[in-house]
């Protein structure tokens, strides 16, 4: 008779140690992803990591800044794993979905390292947040993020892809060849799956109750950067030899893009981007 009140305080002690376990590695791990997130920003605002421009040459990125970022962007791709792993062993579901969102961020900033694992822990935290209850702590932002990582994701990929189309500008023939006027056409539709992929993530935001706007504010910023990034590619666009048959179907998709804008319809792209307001859209 009394083995099982033992038995059974037991196992609730082994549970308490467990989830006591958890919190102290999720510490440990958020700590190690805010170290890791600072040395991709220093790197990534040096002028060593960009290069510069000297009269009408390129001067080429520092090769150690570049390779330190690859070296971040493993550390990165690790943690996730070691989050995720974790999110696993951990007991009671906010600790699994807060893992799981610290997992989710770490594949997203090692940018082509997590692609894969990005998708697979945004799906098995969506799995959890939707048994979970409305109002518990903290649920509501880390499966909002959970939700939103896709998309975060796919702009992420289309700016790469931008960024590799303009390295292949030549400062004395700006002209680029017919030839990149598939890759045009590609960024074109991924820029469409993508800013839908945001419509819907906004939208699904709308019923999470108990929500902090900064949350959503947050996915509105990233969906107006990838706006910025498509009306970028419209400027590379025009550079493209025999391209100008395809110009107007860029400025529709730009105009109704546009249009679902809301308040950030007033907001101004980067400084070296004109301003897209200018562009002519039919009534």
């Amino acid at each position: 008779m009394i083995r099982k009140p033992l038995a059974a305080c037991a196992v609730l002690v082994a549970t308490l140690i467990l989830a006591a376990c958890s919190g102290q590695r999720f510490a440990a791990l958020q700590s190690e992803y805010y170290e890791l997130m600072k040395s991709k920003d220093a790197l990534e605002k040096g002028d060593a990591f960009h290069g510069r421009l000297s009269g009408a040459k390129f001067v080429p990125a520092d090769r150690s800044a570049v390779a330190a970022k690859e070296d971040v962007n493993g550390a990165l791709y690790a943690l996730a794993n070691d989050a995720e792993k974790v999110a696993d062993e951990a007991r009671d579901a906010r600790t699994k979905i807060g893992l799981l969102r610290l997992a989710g961020l770490a594949a997203w900033q090692s940018e082509e390292h997590g692609e894969e694992k990005l998708i697979k822990i945004s799906l098995k935290g969506q799995g959890l947040c939707t048994g979970i209850p409305k109002n518990m702590f903290g649920a509501p932002r880390d499966c909002a993020l959970l939700f939103g990582l896709g998309s975060l994701a796919a702009a992420d990929t289309l700016a790469r892809g931008l960024k590799a189309l303009k390295q292949g500008q030549d400062p004395d023939s700006p002209r680029l060849p017919a030839a990149l006027r598939p890759s045009v056409e590609g960024f074109t539709s991924d820029f469409q799956t993508n800013w839908s992929a945001f419509h819907r993530v906004l939208q699904r935001l709308s019923g999470i109750s108990r929500l902090s706007p900064t949350v959503r504010a947050f996915f509105e910023r990233q969906r107006f950067r990838s706006f910025c990034n498509y009306w970028s590619l419209m400027q590379t666009s025009e550079l493209v030899a025999g391209i100008d048959d395809y110009l107007p179907v860029q400025n529709g998709i730009l105009c109704r893009a546009r249009g679902q804008l809301g308040d950030w319809a007033g907001k101004k792209c980067p400084s070296n981007l004109p301003d897209f307001k200018a562009v002519a859209c039919g009534g």
